[in-house]
């Protein structure tokens, strides 16, 4: 993650400007060392070709929007995300951020995220999840996107596979630096799977795993509901604090400390730790570590 000095630097400043323009999103990586690799050619940090890759969504997103009035509800931003230290040992891709749920939304006197995957309980449902059941042993995870840009989820369904197509060949850059060698590939719902098993990346597909959206809701009781005894303990095991240390792990590992009473204030305020996220924190349990098994961990 950034250091201190980083985070106040100028580029971070260049980042939160563009998200009342152009925008950003991105990626979660628990551990990796930065490494040093080659990017257009010239010798740069991990970190650096990161940023280089950013500045491409940044492009992408503005490309999105040509011809589009500045009001237009199809316009798209770019919201960043947790961004990984190094290569990490599983990539995780959803459909594209939502301008909704609490993450990058421009608004006074309250503490929203400038940054993706932050803004919902459902969001830290699935870090506390990545973290406890995919990644046990030390292994690391990444949150991103198979399109970048940061729609209204009423908008963001015209048109959808035209822009992955658009969106795909920088997925692709995005993996060649973010993931491990023949790390899986876990598609988070079933629009980027069918995306996805037909490229060429599919050897490395997993999942599709259950889209933590409400519009998915319906579907979180499927699992629990075949293992009944399993799923009632675990209800008794999970509780609030799990998700509350999650926003605090997640948050002060990406140098979003100033955001974290803010977040978990907004997010106490509704019904915490319902029966159904409980059953999608379930779901993952028994779907993560059915990847595991499936990749020999």
């Amino acid at each position: 993650m950034m250091s201190s000095s980083g985070f106040r630097s100028s580029r971070y400043f260049r980042g939160i400007a563009a998200l009342f323009t152009v925008m950003k999103a991105g990626v979660f990586g628990r551990l990796g060392g930065l490494g040093v690799n080659t990017y257009g050619g010239t010798t740069t940090t991990f970190k650096e070709q990161y940023e280089a890759l950013e500045d491409e969504f940044i492009e992408q997103v503005r490309k999105d929007n040509e011809g589009l009035e500045e009001d237009a509800l199809n316009r798209s931003v770019f919201l960043p995300n947790l961004a990984p230290q190094g290569p990490v040992d599983f990539v995780l891709v959803a459909m594209e951020p939502s301008t909704g749920g609490g993450a990058g939304e421009i608004q006074q006197g309250d503490a929203f995220s400038p940054k993706n995957f932050t803004g919902s309980v459902e969001d830290f449902i699935l870090h506390f999840c990545a973290r406890e059941y995919l990644c046990a042993g030390g292994k690391s995870y990444y949150l991103t996107d198979l399109s970048k840009g940061a729609m209204r989820t009423r908008e963001a369904r015209d048109q959808r596979q035209e822009r992955y197509q658009e969106w795909y060949p920088l997925l692709k850059d995005e993996l060649r630096l973010v993931a491990r060698p023949e790390a899986p590939v876990i598609a988070i719902g079933n629009d980027p799977h069918a995306f996805l098993i037909r490229r060429d990346i599919e050897p490395r597909l997993k999942g599709p795993i259950l889209h933590y959206s409400q519009q998915a809701a319906g579907a979180r009781e499927r699992i629990p509901s075949t293992h009944r005894d399993r799923y009632s303990n675990f209800a008794m095991e999970v509780s609030w604090g799990d998700i509350e240390e999650t926003v605090r792990q997640v948050m002060g590992a990406s140098e979003l400390q100033d955001y974290i009473e803010g977040t978990l204030d907004r997010l106490s305020r509704g019904q915490k730790l319902t029966e159904s996220r409980k059953k999608l924190m379930f779901t993952y349990k028994v779907q993560f570590e059915g990847i595991r098994k499936e990749v020999g961990i």
